[in-house]
């Protein structure tokens, strides 16, 4: 992940290289896992769903 390293280092010159990774995410946070929980009324019927790894950025911006 040296590509996110050197971000940072752009981004935020002040904070020490060796400290990056305890204050920073150095994979992608940029994504949503949601979990949703359903009932109908009329039918009685309920359920639930998963939706893993929702990205939230874009797709171009993370291939680097």
């Amino acid at each position: 992940m040296q590509w996110r390293s050197n971000a940072l280092e752009a981004q935020y010159p002040h904070v020490p290289v060796a400290k990056q990774a305890n204050l920073f995410p150095l994979y992608g946070s940029d994504d949503l896992d949601l979990t949703l929980y359903w009932h109908s009324t009329t039918t009685g019927q309920e359920g639930h769903h998963y939706i893993i790894g929702m990205q939230l950025t874009n797709l171009e911006a993370n291939a680097q």
